[in-house]
C-alpha cells in the first residue's frame, strides 16, 4: 500500500476523531479518500472502519446532494452495516434518513439514489430485520430500528410523489424485499408490545397502504417495470411451461384481464404465485391437464386481490391497533395465498365451468371472513401470529359444502333482520299452518289403523297375548277396537262404526264385537316402557349377546280415573303417531305433552317454510318492508307475507 495512501487515511481518523461536525470542505476532502475506487480496493479494511464515523459527521448538505449519489458509498455501507451493532446501525441509517427526508423536495435525485441502493438487492433491510428479531433487544433500540424501516418506506412514498416512473420501477421491487426477508412476519411477532404496537399501527401502516394505493392507480403496461417480466416467469412456472396447457390457459378469455391489471393486482399476484408452498400449483397443473374447462387464474387472483386490498384497508383504518386485526394485515399475502388454493379446491369441487361460476363462489369469501370473526371472539389470548393461522386454518377448514350451509344461513339471517318488524305475525301464520298439517298427518295415521297387543307379550305367565287392531273412525269421533287372533299382513274393513275381518283372519274373529270408545271419554293416558333383557348362558367359547325387546304399555284413562283400555306397542313410530294423534284429535291430554320427534317435526318444518318463503321474499322486487308510524290496524300491511303461502305444498 503506498505510503501516501496511509497518511491520507491517517488525516481523514484524525479529523473524524475531532467529534465535531464537518464542514463541505472537510467532508469533500474525507470522501474523496475513503470512497475512491482505488483506495478502497488497496486498503477495504481502512477505508471501511472510517465509514460510520464519516456518515456521523458529514456536512448535511454534502451527504445529501454527494454522498447518496454515490455507488461506491452504497457498497462500502452494506459493508459496513454486516457487522455493526444494532445500535450502530440504527444510528447510521437514522442520520442519511433525517438529513434526506428533512427536505425531501431538495433531494429528488438523491431519493432515487436512496430507492434504487434499498431495493437493488436485500443487503440493507435484511440486516435490520435480522436485528429486529433478536430476542435480547433492547425496547429503545428495537424502535430506533423500527424507524429506520419506516423512514425507508417514507422514501418510497415521496419517490411516487417526484418521479411516479421511478417510483413505479423500484417499489415492487422493495415490497418483494420485504416480503422475502420476512419482515412482515418479524412485525407481527412485535404486535405484542405496546409500544411498538402503536408506531407500526399509526406510522408504518398509513405508509405502506399510501405505497399500495400508488401501486393501485398505475396499470403495469404504463412505466417501464420488472414487475412485469417477473409476473410472466411466476406465471411460466406455475403452467409448468408445456404448450398445449400454455396455449388452452392463453387462450382463454380470463387471460385478457392481464393488460388491465395494476401494478398491485400484478405484485399481490407474482407474490402469490412465487409462494413456496406446491399444495395450489399441483391442484392446478391437475385441473389445467385434466379438466376441459382451466380454472380462470387470473379473473380469480385479481378479484382476490381487490377484496383483501379493500377489506384490509378498512380493517387497518377501523381496527383501532387490535392486535388480531393487524396481524391480519401485515400477513395479506398469506391470505391470498390461503384463499386462492380454498377457491380452486371448490372450483374443483363444484364441477366449475365459466365465469358465472366463478363469480358464485367469489360470493363465498365474505362468509369465510364471517366464519373467522366468529372464531375470533372464541379465542382470546392468543398470540399475533396465533391470530392469522387460526384464520388460516378456518379457511382451509370451510369447503365448499360447509361454505354454502353458511351462506345459506346467512342469507336467512339478513332476510329476517331485513323483515323483524312484520315477522311475528308471519310465524305465527306459518306456525298454525304447520300445526294443521301435522294435525292432519296424525288424523290420517289414525285412520290407516294399527295393530297392538291387548295383554302383555313379556308377560311368561300368557303364552299366547292377544291382538288388537285400533283405528280412529271416519268421522273422527270414536276409537274403534276389534280383538283378533293373530296379526294379519291384511289391513281388516272398517264400514261406520264395524271393524270386519279380512279373508286372513276372519276365523273366530267375528265373533268379537268392535269395541267403540268415545274419544270424549278419555280424559289423559299413561305410558310406561316395559323392557325385556333375553341374557345368553355365558360361557367362554361363545360370544354373549343379549337381546333387548322394547314395547310401550299405555293405559287410556277417563275423567274419574277409571281405565277405559289398556295396550301395548311394539314400536317407536307407533308411539309417536297414535300417542301425539289421540292429543292432536282429541281434548286428551299426556302428562308430558307431545312427544319430542313430533315437536321437532314442526320445529324443522317451521323452519324449513321460513327460510324458503323468506329467501323468496326478499328476492321480489316489488316486496319491501314497509315501516308504518302510525300504529292504526288499517296501515298495518302483512297481505306481502300472507301472500307467500299460496301455492306451497308440501310434499
Amino acid at each position: 500500500m503506498p505510503s501516501s495512501l496511509i497518511q491520507d487515511l491517517q488525516r481523514v481518523r484524525e479529523t473524524l476523531e475531532l467529534n465535531i461536525l464537518l464542514v463541505e470542505d472537510q467532508s469533500r476532502k474525507c470522501f474523496d479518500i475513503i470512497f475512491s475506487p482505488a483506495n478502497s480496493s488497496s486498503e477495504p479494511e481502512g477505508c471501511l472502519n472510517l465509514v460510520g464515523d464519516f456518515i456521523l459527521k458529514c456536512d448535511s448538505s454534502f451527504l445529501c446532494k454527494t454522498v447518496i449519489t454515490d455507488l461506491q458509498f452504497w457498497e462500502l455501507l452494506k459493508e459496513l452495516l454486516a457487522d455493526a451493532t444494532a445500535d450502530e446501525l440504527a444510528s447510521y441509517i437514522n442520520r442519511i434518513l433525517t438529513e434526506i427526508l428533512d427536505q425531501p423536495g431538495s433531494h429528488k435525485e438523491s431519493l432515487a439514489s436512496l430507492c434504487q441502493a434499498v431495493s437493488s438487492d436485500e443487503t440493507i433491510m435484511d440486516t435490520l430485520v435480522v436485528n429486529l428479531s433478536t430476542q435480547q433487544l433492547q425496547p429503545r433500540i428495537a424502535l430506533r430500528i423500527l424507524d429506520c424501516i419506516i423512514g425507508f418506506l417514507t422514501c418510497f412514498k415521496f419517490l411516487s410523489l417526484y418521479s411516479p416512473s421511478d417510483a413505479a420501477h423500484v417499489i415492487p421491487s422493495f415490497l418483494f424485499t420485504c416480503l422475502d426477508t420476512g419482515l412482515w412476519e418479524t412485525l407481527t411477532s412485535m404486535l405484542s408490545s405496546h409500544d411498538l404496537r402503536i408506531e407500526i399501527f399509526e406510522k408504518l401502516l398509513p405508509i405502506r397502504r399510501q405505497l399500495f394505493s400508488f401501486l393501485k392507480d398505475v396499470k403495469i403496461d404504463e412505466y417501464e417495470t420488472p414487475l412485469k417480466k417477473k409476473l410472466l416467469v411466476a406465471l411460466d412456472h406455475t403452467i409448468n411451461t408445456g404448450a398445449a396447457r400454455q396455449s388452452k390457459f392463453e387462450n382463454s378469455p380470463d387471460f385478457d384481464d392481464f393488460a388491465k391489471m395494476s401494478l398491485l393486482q400484478a405484485f399481490d399476484i407474482t407474490a402469490f404465485l412465487e409462494n413456496e408452498n406446491l399444495t395450489f400449483k399441483k391442484t392446478f397443473t391437475e385441473q389445467l391437464l385434466f379438466c376441459s374447462d382451466p380454472f380462470p387464474l387470473f379473473s380469480a387472483s385479481l378479484h382476490v386481490c381487490d377484496t383483501l386490498n379493500n377489506l384490509f384497508e378498512n380493517i387497518e383504518i377501523e381496527s383501532g391497533g387490535q392486535i388480531h386485526n393487524l396481524s391480519f394485515v401485515l400477513n395479506k399475502e398469506q391470505f391470498m395465498y390461503a384463499l386462492m388454493d380454498r377457491l380452486l379446491k371448490s372450483w374443483v369441487e363444484a364441477k366449475g365451468k365459466n365465469i358465472e361460476d366463478l363469480n358464485s363462489l367469489l360470493e363465498l369469501i365474505p362468509i369465510t371472513f364471517d366464519r373467522i370473526s366468529k372464531s375470533l371472539s372464541n379465542s382470546l389470548n392468543l398470540t399475533p401470529q396465533g391470530y392469522f393461522r387460526l384464520a388460516l386454518d378456518v379457511i382451509r377448514e370451510v369447503d365448499y359444502k360447509l361454505s354454502r350451509e353458511l351462506q345459506l344461513d346467512s342469507i336467512r339471517e339478513a332476510r329476517y333482520e331485513k323483515w323483524s318488524s312484520h315477522v311475528n305475525v308471519f310465524e305465527n301464520m306459518l306456525s298454525n299452518q304447520v300445526n294443521d298439517y301435522v294435525h292432519h298427518q296424525r288424523l290420517l295415521q289414525l285412520q290407516k289403523g294399527t295393530w297392538v297387543y291387548a295383554d302383555n307379550p313379556i308377560d311368561i305367565n300368557i303364552k299366547f297375548p292377544r291382538v288388537y287392531f285400533m283405528v280412529l273412525s271416519a268421522n273422527q269421533v270414536n276409537l274403534l277396537v276389534k280383538e283378533f287372533p293373530k296379526i294379519s299382513e291384511r289391513t281388516p274393513l272398517i264400514e261406520d262404526n264395524e271393524i270386519l275381518a279380512s279373508s286372513d283372519t276372519q276365523q273366530n274373529s267375528d265373533k268379537q264385537n268392535t269395541m267403540v270408545i268415545p274419544l270424549s271419554s278419555i280424559s289423559t293416558f299413561k305410558s310406561k316402557e316395559i323392557l325385556l333383557n333375553d341374557k345368553t348362558p355365558q360361557d367362554s367359547h361363545l360370544v354373549n349377546v343379549i337381546q333387548k325387546n322394547f314395547y310401550t304399555e299405555v293405559e287410556l284413562v277417563d275423567k274419574n280415573n277409571r281405565s277405559v283400555l289398556k295396550i301395548f306397542f311394539d314400536t317407536k313410530e307407533a308411539i309417536y303417531s297414535w300417542l301425539d294423534g289421540i292429543q292432536l284429535v282429541s281434548s286428551a291430554k299426556h302428562p308430558n305433552g307431545l312427544s319430542q320427534g313430533t315437536m321437532d317435526q314442526v320445529e324443522t318444518l317451521i323452519d324449513i317454510r321460513k327460510s324458503v318463503q323468506m329467501i323468496n321474499l326478499a328476492g321480489d322486487d316489488d316486496m319491501k318492508p314497509v315501516d308504518y308510524s302510525q300504529d292504526d290496524e288499517e296501515y298495518y300491511d302483512i297481505n306481502t307475507l300472507k301472500g307467500l303461502t299460496r301455492d306451497f305444498y308440501y310434499e
